[in-house]
């Protein structure tokens, strides 16, 4: 159902489709609601505040934001329509160009969607786009990190093997 449901959105009049006619009518009802939450957020206009106003007003236009979306996700099956955005999100940074608006939804993604994710118990979604988030929006410090963890990965795995050793030869004594 999600599948077909994001793969139908940009169809017009997908309900006239021969292969939509087909399918059961619970099955097309659940495609329906889904297409529909679909578009209705997509309407939705994220206009980031600016890194220069007041903490206060930024939190009431995120809060503002947050209200609209989680109203159009609905009450039925609202983590469905949640992962459905985020994965059209997601596909849409990936193919983005314009840095400008590729900062837009980066910012949108990390001060709407991510808690959203939180609250819907998606925390492995959550800690993706934070992390997508900073590697756009900070991308040297991003960097930076990376370098860090990649450097020390290789103490790691050396302190591993050499702690995993004497185990596993104990292992094969005790058979």
């Amino acid at each position: 159902e999600e599948i077909a449901a994001i793969l139908l959105t940009p169809v017009r009049k997908f309900s006239q489709h021969k292969i939509f006619k087909a399918w059961p009518a619970k099955v097309k009802q659940e495609i329906t609601m889904l297409v529909e939450r679909l578009e209705a957020v997509d309407t939705l206009v994220y206009d980031p505040p600016e890194a220069t106003k007041e903490a206060e007003d930024t939190k009431g236009v995120i809060e503002n934001y947050m209200g609209m979306v989680g109203h159009l996700l609905g009450q039925e099956a609202p983590h469905k329509v949640l992962r459905l955005v985020m994965a059209k999100k997601l596909h849409t940074l990936a193919t983005l160009s314009d840095e400008g608006q590729r900062g837009y939804l980066v910012r949108e993604l990390r001060e709407i969607y991510a808690p959203f994710a939180h609250r819907f118990g998606l925390a492995q979604i959550k800690w993706e786009l934070e992390d997508l988030s900073f590697k756009f929006l900070h991308r040297e410090e991003y960097d930076h990190i990376a370098r860090q963890l990649k450097s020390r990965r290789r103490e790691r795995e050396h302190y591993i093997r050499k702690f995993l050793s004497p185990i596993e030869k104990r292992l094969k004594e005790e058979g």
